[in-house]
Parts: C-alpha cells; sequence; structure tokens
C-alpha cells in the first residue's frame, strides 16, 4: 500500500501542469520536464516505501520515465481497443501500467 501512495502523491499532488504538459514533447524542455517530474515521483515512492537503494531507484525511476516519455501507453490503448478511443482510457492505463510495476518491484525486487 506503502507504494500506492507514493504513486499518487509523485503523480496527482506533485505533477503541475507544466510537467503534465510538457513531458511527451520532443524538446529540451520535454526532456526536462520528464526527468524532473520522474525525479519527484520517485523520491515519492521511495520515502513511502522506504526502498533507499540504488536497484529499487533506478528499476522505479527508469520505468516510470519509459511510461511517461515514449508512446508506450498509447501504443497499448490504440492496439487493445476496437472502437473510438475513450478519453480517459490513457490515463487510466498509464496508471495501471505504473502500479503493476510497482507492485512486482515490491514482490520480486
Amino acid at each position: 500500500m506503502d507504494w500506492l501512495i507514493g504513486h499518487l502523491v509523485g503523480d496527482y499532488l506533485l505533477q503541475n501542469d507544466w510537467m503534465a504538459y510538457n513531458k511527451k514533447q520532443k524538446t529540451w524542455r520535454g526532456e526536462l520536464a520528464c526527468n524532473l517530474h520522474c525525479l519527484i515521483w520517485t523520491l515519492c515512492v521511495l520515502a513511502f516505501t522506504g526502498w533507499w537503494d540504488w536497484p529499487h531507484a533506478l528499476l522505479v525511476y527508469g520505468t516510470h520515465y519509459l511510461l511517461d516519455r515514449t508512446g508506450l501507453v498509447n501504443w497499448y490503448v490504440q492496439t487493445i481497443n476496437t472502437g473510438k478511443p475513450l478519453p480517459w482510457l490513457s490515463i487510466v492505463t498509464d496508471n495501471v501500467l505504473h502500479l503493476l510495476v510497482l507492485y512486482l518491484v515490491d514482490k520480486y525486487v
């Protein structure tokens, strides 16, 4: 449950509009926004879980960066969706994937 609280605080309470709107942009500003958000989010997860070691930190940061910076979530939504995409589906899919990663890290790392 600690990783869930860390995720919610980092992804919703501490991610500002600038980070959310820019993190996927293919510019230096997008790279900065994504890295800053991932750093803050990772620190939240580490603070709530107590995972203060490099393997956890790098895995949590790296997977969050991969999901937020690439088109992986949109690709998945488009692949499984047979009709018109629902506006909220990408947000839910993004969160489920982040939480699945945290669950797996908690269980196996």
